[in-house]
């Protein structure tokens, strides 16, 4: 079974070593020491666990054991209930077993109604890509070059909008 726990900010220390291991190979592969969740230091973590707008800070935890980590920020544009799902990761040893999807959907549940979730992800990681679009992710046509081999696209799933349904 999988849940979400919030992250408490003393437990900060832990949630970035988990994202560091579980970015590794990203990392490696990329070189992209500017952007990577895996080079972050434990104090940019701290404060982007600590940000107001975050919406959602938890653990990944599958069968009770930490499994990787969820962020969610609150985006307040136009009116809308706009969320952006800013990290998502699994160790390695626990992927290919589903519970990305499953903590996707307990974090849009969690955060229901909303009109749009957005994300960022590397263009070249079809498994990644492929993760996102099983979920509802749909690509904008945002692309950001950030180096040879490498460019981080966007991708957005928008809601119906929440109102009265129509009288009969």
């Amino acid at each position: 079974m999988v849940a979400l726990v919030p992250v408490q900010p003393c437990q900060a220390p832990l949630f970035h070593e988990m994202q560091v291991k579980a970015f590794a190979s990203l990392l490696e592969r990329y070189q992209d020491y500017d952007h990577s969740p895996g080079a972050e230091s434990l104090e940019t973590v701290e404060r982007k666990l600590a940000d107001p707008a975050v919406a959602l800070a938890a653990f990944i935890q599958a069968d009770g054991v930490p499994v990787g980590g969820i962020r969610v920020k609150y985006l307040d544009t136009e009116g809308k209930r706009r969320y952006l799902l800013s990290i998502l990761f699994v160790l390695p040893e626990y992927r290919g077993r589903k519970i990305a999807q499953e903590a996707i959907r307990l974090a849009e549940q969690s955060l229901a109604p909303a009109d749009q979730w957005q994300l960022i992800t590397i263009e070249q990681e079809p498994e990644l890509r492929h993760l996102y679009e099983k979920m509802g992710y749909l690509p904008t046509g945002v692309r950001w070059n950030i180096h040879e081999g490498m460019d981080l696209i966007q991708y957005q799933k928008n809601f119906k909008p929440q109102g009265k349904e129509r009288e009969t």
